[in-house]
C-alpha cells in the first residue's frame, strides 16, 4: 500500500485504493483494498520509514462510521450487478 502505481486510485495525490495482480498457468489473481483506516505509527515501525502518500476514508471523510462505509459499498455494488444483469439480458 506504501508504493502508488497507475492502477491504484488516489485523492490529492495520496494512495486510498491499492490493487495488485498475478497471472500463472493462464490463471488471474486480482487483489484490491480500501484503506479505511490505519496506524501510522506502526506501519512506519514495520517497513522502517516514514508514511507517506498514503489517506484513508477516515481522514477524508472523518464522519462516516465504517459501518455506513461498508452499506454504502454493498448498495453500490448490488446496483452494479443489477444494472450489468440488466445490460446482458437485453
Amino acid at each position: 500500500m506504501l508504493i502508488s502505481t497507475g492502477a491504484d486510485v488516489c485523492y490529492k495525490g495520496k494512495k486510498i485504493i491499492g490493487s495488485a495482480q498475478c497471472r500463472k498457468n493462464g490463471y488471474i489473481l486480482q487483489h484490491g483494498s480500501i484503506l479505511y483506516s490505519y496506524d501510522k505509527e506502526l506501519l512506519e515501525k514495520l517497513f522502517n520509514e516514514e508514511v507517506q502518500g498514503i489517506t484513508c476514508v477516515k481522514e477524508i471523510l472523518p464522519d462516516l462510521s465504517k459501518e455506513r462505509f461498508i452499506e454504502l459499498l454493498e448498495q453500490h455494488f448490488l446496483y452494479d450487478m443489477c444494472a450489468e444483469t440488466y445490460q446482458m439480458a437485453e
